[in-house]
């Protein structure tokens, strides 16, 4: 291992940087007094044998005049006093040696001769002592540590002689030696001196610093510490000191929060009915809740690998696939797979969540995960519960056959395919005949019975590849694939018709029924799903409006004539609202009295566009649309408003009352009663004179309610009629119950009378039933004079037809022509 370097205090670092500025502060300072004292000294070192030279130079100038060598050595010799003079030499006008002084009395002649001096002092040697100018020339020669000094001996101003002066620089280096000696002394001292002041300020100074590190040491060993730092001063310091302690007081704030916060985890993690789990970066797993364990059946150490080898093989990928899209983003995932925990028999679904517990962004950009927190339920029952929830959303739960939801997603893959593989489908809605009476005959049990049967019949007799789907009630929709030809279709629907008609024993009854159904194909008939089943319905409309227990394909002409039907309804809806229908009557004429007795009334149409359009036209859509009730409300006012204003008039010719036909859905209606006797009442109607015709269909829907409606309306005084008598059931044994008045006999067994034996045969047992049922008999579509001739031979004397007048208008029959044409 490598040794660890010693740290390194801060107060050392401070002292160590103020001892170095002092130490250099203190060095450029001596160091600049030593080079200014030695120039200092060198200065006046100079300045002084100068101004010797100059004495000397004065004081030579008469011994040189009257030529006296020895009072001149005397006046060089006075400059012994001064120690650092070598020897100083005199010359005469003529630059020879006048007079020397040598303190080492060595000889001088090599010294003091003139080239030498003037070399020394960059003097030209071959001048005359005549041509050297006056003053001063000082050299220092620091090879040989002496100082040369020229000086010119003038006398008024003329140039007698020269003296040189030849001082050395020992003395002067001395003191140089001296001073740097000195300045050393006093640097070490101030040094010695500055490092325990420094120390001592230092200690003062930062001990508010000390003592922070101190208590922050205490601190990062116990962090919920409730230790200070102490403030010792109001600087800077102190500042820090409060923003230190500031900081400790959040931190234990937060700390105390984080204690409240985890155990509140806690709390929440071992009393949660779901498993908690903390796994670190690597999904090992750092903490779960009691919860977890019995969910997954493992410890509270388990480990990934562990862990994983409980989940299913197929769901192991995807599992391992989560926990890498979890480290590359910061999004929660959840995760659904089947798990088998140890020493158990069966699988479980389990449904996990897992977030990042902290994601930070590296310096890499990348993301970095601190852990993972999630949970973990056992949905197995909830999986098991939503498979029978689908189960019931997509399968009919009567017949187990797929549902109308089920049917739409699956025509629209199948039509997807067809058209990829260029392959002929076709779409059969099949509807069972007059399932109703089943169930009003049987009940419903028997009829859920039979829609179960017929399901396993239909679905036995397709092929694997198609689909039988219920819709509800008792329509069937098949989806037939990869047919060959549309003739394919066509052996299908006579097997399905074949094995809906076999009997079925229900209740101890063997029960028959037909089935409707309507083809649409594909590529033929349409292109889209809507399309498909849309004109496989209009193709089902088809085959009911033709009589049922047939099969109808669909055609453009057949849409054709859907879109004048759809178009015709809207017109009717607006003619309703608008009250855009007329009023006619039909006079009923008596044989015997050779008038009119009664009247029928019927309802007539003129549209703006299409002009007139017939009853049997309209009256049927309304019927099937619903608009019949809105009509049959505005025939019963419009015929009670008629008789109002004309029956005065309309007794007048012997019509005694007006007859009008009641549709199944108004007969049926629980407020017909209520709103007959509200109209009579505004109108001030006599019952007795409104006659209400039904048909023999809308009796045998219901046998015992049509019994207590007719009841009611005879009770109040109206008249009840059976209308076109013949063409339904005509049976005696409900005919003998019904509270009616007459009988009114279709005409379709008149119009080929006398000449139709089974029409006359027909007709003449409808009037003979009828008078020993002591009822009215009326015969309808009288329009020749030998069907009325032979009717009356028939006991037959009530009567109506174009023959004796058409529809119209009621103020056409109340013309005093007309009348008198009649009679």
């Amino acid at each position: 291992m490598t040794p660890s370097t010693p740290k390194k205090s801060f107060r050392t670092q401070i002292g160590r940087v103020l001892l170095i500025s002092l130490g250099l502060s203190l060095g450029v300072l001596f160091v600049s007094v030593y080079y200014l004292g030695v120039a200092q000294q060198q200065k006046w070192m100079e300045r002084d044998i100068a101004v010797l030279a100059d004495i000397l130079g004065n004081r030579s100038v008469a011994a040189l005049d009257f030529y006296d060598q020895d009072a001149a050595k005397r006046n060089l010799v006075s400059s012994s006093f001064h120690p650092a003079i070598d020897f100083a030499c005199l010359y005469n006008r003529s630059g020879e040696l006048f007079a020397y002084f040598s303190r080492t009395n060595s000889g001088i002649s090599g010294i003091c001769s003139l080239p030498q001096i003037t070399d020394r002092l960059q003097l030209n040697s071959s001048l005359g002592l005549g041509k050297l100018k006056a003053g001063t020339k000082i050299v220092e020669n620091a090879k040989n540590d002496q100082i040369y000094v020229y000086s010119s001996v003038t006398s008024v101003g003329d140039v007698v002689g020269e003296l040189v002066i030849v001082a050395n620089t020992k003395l002067l280096k001395t003191g140089q030696r001296e001073l740097l000696l000195i300045l050393l002394v006093l640097f070490v001292v101030v040094m010695i001196s500055a490092l325990l002041v420094s120390r001592r300020m230092l200690s003062s100074a930062l001990s508010p610093l000390t003592h922070l590190h101190n208590t922050a040491k205490n601190i990062s060993v116990n962090s919920l510490s409730l230790e200070r730092v102490k403030k010792i001063s109001d600087d800077e310091v102190g500042e820090l000191v409060d923003v230190f302690n500031a900081m400790l007081n959040n931190l234990a704030k937060e700390n105390e929060a984080l204690v409240v916060s985890e155990s509140r985890f806690r709390t929440l993690a071992e009393s949660a009915p779901i498993g908690i789990f903390l796994r670190n970066e690597n999904f090992e797993t750092l903490y779960v809740n009691d919860r977890w364990c019995a969910i997954t059946g493992q410890p509270h150490g388990c480990s990934r690998q562990e862990y994983l080898k409980s989940i299913s093989d197929y769901d192991l990928r995807n599992y391992e696939g989560m926990i890498e899209g979890l480290r590359s983003g910061s999004v929660g995932q959840t995760i659904e797979y089947r798990y088998r925990a140890p020493g158990r028999l069966n699988d479980h679904i389990l449904m996990e969540y897992v977030t990042p517990l902290e994601v930070k962004e590296g310096v890499s950009g990348e993301h970095q995960v601190r852990g993972y927190v999630g949970s973990v339920l056992d949905v197995t029952e909830l999986k098991n519960a939503q498979h029978e929830l689908e189960k019931l959303a997509y399968y009919d739960p009567l017949t187990h056959l797929p549902n109308r939801r089920y049917f739409k997603d699956y025509l629209v893959k199948q039509l997807q395919l067809s058209k990829e593989e260029d392959s002929i489908m076709a779409v059969l809605l099949v509807d069972l005949d007059n399932f109703k009476r089943i169930n009003d005959t049987l009940g419903h049990d028997a009829g859920d019975i039979l829609l179960s049967v017929l399901a396993g019949r239909i679905k036995q007799r397709l092929h694997s590849q198609d689909l039988v789907a219920r819709m509800g009630g008792d329509e069937f929709y098949l989806v037939l694939r990869n047919l060959s030809s549309l003739a394919e279709v066509e052996k299908i629907t006579k097997r399905v018709r074949s094995v809906l008609a076999s009997p079925i024993r229900i209740k101890n009854h063997f029960v028959e029924i037909t089935a409707s159904i309507g083809v649409a194909s594909y590529p033929e008939n349409c292109d889209t799903p809507e399309e498909l089943m849309r004109n496989a319905d209009i193709a089902l409309y088809k085959a009911k409006g033709d009589g049922r227990n047939r099969v109808a394909y669909f055609s453009a002409e057949l849409d054709s004539q859907l879109r004048d039907k759809m178009r015709l309804e809207s017109k009717l809806r607006q003619a309703v609202s608008c009250e855009a229908f007329e009023i006619y009557i039909q006079p009923q004429y008596d044989y015997k009295t050779s008038k009119f007795r009664w009247a029928e009334v019927l309802i007539r149409w003129e549209d703006p566009e299409e002009g007139f359009i017939p009853p049997d036209k309209f009256i049927k859509l309304a019927e099937e649309t619903g608009i019949i009730n809105d009509i049959d409300q505005w025939v019963l006012r419009a015929t009670c408003k008629l008789w109002a204003e004309h029956g005065e008039a309309l007794r007048a010719i012997g019509i005694e009352g007006v007859s009008m036909n009641l549709s199944a859905r108004q007969f049926y209606s629980k407020t017909l009663f209520a709103y007959v006797e509200a109209v009579f009442e505004e109108y001030a109607i006599n019952p007795s004179c409104i006659s209400f015709e039904i048909t023999e269909s809308m009796v045998i829907e219901n046998i015992e309610g049509a019994i207590e409606t007719m009841e009611r309306l005879r009770n109040i005084g109206s008249r009840i009629s059976i209308d076109d008598f013949g063409t339904g059931y005509s049976s005696l044994s409900y005919l003998k119950r019904l509270p009616i008045d007459s009988l009114k006999i279709d005409r379709s067994f008149i119009m080929d009378i006398p000449g139709d034996t089974n029409d006359v045969a027909i007709t003449s047992a409808i009037i003979a039933m009828a008078e020993k049922l002591n009822l009215s008999v009326i015969a309808e579509g009288i329009e020749t004079k030998e069907q009325c001739e032979f009717l009356v031979e028939q006991g037959c004397f009530h009567m109506q037809g174009y023959y004796f007048a058409k529809p119209a208008p009621v103020r056409t029959f109340l013309k005093p022509q007309l009348n008198a044409a009649v009679e």
